[in-house]
C-alpha cells in the first residue's frame, strides 16, 4: 500500500497481489498422520476447481457438454452376454453409473479416482467405486520404488484435523499387493509437464477468464442489488447537526432509494450555506458496448480452452460483431462437431476406457467395453459420421499411466 499526503487531503492506494488461477503449488504436508502432498499452497486446490465449475455459467456448460458427449449413450460390452456384469460394478451401482462419475472428474480436474476392492484370495476384483477426485491427496514418493505407494483421503480437507475427517491411506492401485490390501486407489491423471503429484485441469489456460466471468455476473449483481451508481446529490443547507441525527436523516433516506426496486444510490452533504454547498462531477458509467466486447472475449476464450470451436454445440447461442445471432445450417453444425469429436471426444474416450477395461477384465469381463455415441440428428443422416465404436477409432494419442 502506498500513500500521499498534501496539506488539507490523504489518497490511499492499495496494491493487491493478483491470484494466479491456473497453476496450483504442491507442498509437502508434515502432518502428525503422516504425510502427503498439498494440493495447492492450502491443499484445496480441487475445491477451487469445483467453485469453478458451480459459479461459471460458461464454464459449467462446456464442462457438461463434454462429459455428455464422452458418456455417450453408455458403455456396452461387445459380448451382449455379459450384461448382467455390466449392471453390477458394486451392490448399488452399474458400471454405467461409476462411468458417468469417471466421466465428469476426469473433465473437470483431468483425472478421476477410483476404490478397488479385491477378492479375498486377490484373484479378482470383486467391486469397484467411484471416489470424488477432490477428496483425494496424494503421498510422497517412496524412496525405493521411487513412486507414490499411498494416497489419502479425508471427506472434507479444510477440517481434516477433527477426527471425523481425519485422513485415510489406501494403498495405491498394484494387482501384485492385492492380498495385503484389499482396498486399493486407482488415482488416474494425464501427465502435465512439471506436475509429479496432481494433474492441471485440461483447460488450465483459460481459468483467469472464467475467474473474470464470475466476477463480471458478481459485480452486476452487487451492483443491482445496492441501488446502481449514485444518481443524485442532497444538498442540507443547515450546517453539520452532529453525528446521531446525520446518520439518522442518511438512513431514513437511504431507506427510501436503495434497492433494486428503488434504484439509485445517493449523497448526502451537509453544509453551512448554499454557498458552501458541495460541488459534483458527474462520472459516466461504462456503455453497454463494453460489456457485450467483455462477454464475448470471455465466452471465445473460456471455450477454447476447452477446445471448443464453436458455441453452438454446446447450446450457447454465438454472437456475430455486431451483437445480433449468428445462424448455423445443419452441415455447418455437422462439421463443427466432427471436429470436436475428433479433437476432444475420441481421444478423451480412448483414455479413459483403457483403465476401464482393465478393471473389466480383471473383474470377470471376457469381451472389450465399448461407447455408444450420440447421434447429434437422429434419423438424419451424417456425411462426417465416424466409426459406430469409439474404441475401434484411429489412435490420435498414448493413453496415460496411473500415478
Amino acid at each position: 500500500m502506498s500513500e500521499q499526503n498534501t496539506d488539507k487531503n490523504k489518497f490511499f492506494y492499495r496494491f493487491d497481489k493478483i491470484f494466479d488461477p491456473s497453476v496450483p503449488t504442491a507442498l509437502e504436508s508434515k502432518g502428525p498422520e503422516g504425510k502427503w502432498i498439498n494440493y495447492g499452497v492450502d491443499n484445496l486446490y480441487p475445491q477451487f476447481v469445483t467453485e469453478l465449475y458451480t459459479k461459471s455459467a460458461i464454464n459449467r456448460t462446456a464442462l457438461l457438454s463434454k462429459r455428455i458427449a464422452v458418456t455417450g449413450n453408455g458403455l456396452v460390452p461387445e459380448d451382449l452376454n455379459e450384461k448382467t456384469l455390466l449392471e453390477n460394478a458394486n451392490p448399488e451401482e452399474s458400471w454405467n453409473e461409476v462411468w458417468s462419475n469417471i466421466v465428469l472428474d476426469y473433465e473437470i480436474y483431468n483425472g478421476f479416482c477410483l476404490n478397488v476392492v479385491w477378492s479375498n484370495d486377490g484373484s479378482k476384483v470383486a467391486a469397484i467405486y467411484h471416489v470424488d477426485f477432490n477428496k483425494v491427496r496424494s503421498g510422497n514418493l517412496d524412496k525405493d520404488s521411487d513412486r507414490v505407494e499411498f494416497y489419502w483421503v479425508s471427506s472434507d480437507w479444510t477440517r481434516f484435523k477433527k477426527p471425523e475427517y481425519k485422513p485415510r491411506a489406501y494403498h495405491r492401485y498394484d494387482p501384485n499387493v492385492a492380498k495385503e490390501y484389499p482396498s486399493q486407489l486407482l488415482y488416474f491423471y494425464e501427465h502435465e509437464p512439471g506436475q509429479i503429484f496432481y494433474p492441471l485441469p485440461s483447460y488450465s489456460g483459460g481459468m483467469t477468464d472464467i475467474c473474470t466471468d464470475i466476477e463480471v455476473s458478481s459485480y452486476h449483481l452487487s451492483h443491482l442489488k445496492q441501488g446502481l451508481t449514485p444518481s443524485m446529490i442532497i444538498n442540507m443547507n443547515q450546517g453539520d447537526p452532529g453525528d446521531i441525527q446525520r446518520q439518522q436523516i442518511y438512513e431514513e433516506i437511504a431507506s427510501s432509494f436503495s434497492g433494486t426496486q428503488n434504484a439509485g444510490k445517493f449523497f448526502l452533504s451537509f453544509n453551512q450555506s448554499k454557498d458552501t454547498q458541495t460541488e459534483v462531477s458527474t462520472i459516466q458509467p461504462v456503455g453497454d458496448d463494453y460489456y457485450i466486447q467483455l462477454e464475448q472475449r470471455i465466452t471465445t476464450r473460456i471455450l477454447s480452452a476447452h477446445r471448443i470451436t464453436s458455441p453452438k454445440i454446446t447450446g450457447i447461442y454465438e454472437l456475430a460483431g455486431g451483437g445480433g445471432i449468428k445462424n448455423s445450417t445443419k452441415d455447418e453444425l455437422l462439421i463443427e462437431y466432427e471436429l470436436f469429436k475428433q479433437q476432444v471426444i475420441i481421444p478423451d474416450t480412448r483414455t479413459l476406457l483403457k483403465p476401464v477395461n482393465r478393471l473389466w477384465k480383471l473383474m470377470g469381463g471376457k469381451s472389450t467395453l465399448t461407447v455408444v455415441p450420440i447421434d447429434l440428428f437422429p434419423g438424419i443422416a451424417d456425411p462426417t459420421t465416424a466409426p459406430d465404436k469409439i474404441e475401434n477409432a484411429p489412435v490420435e494419442q498414448e493413453p496415460v499411466r496411473p500415478v
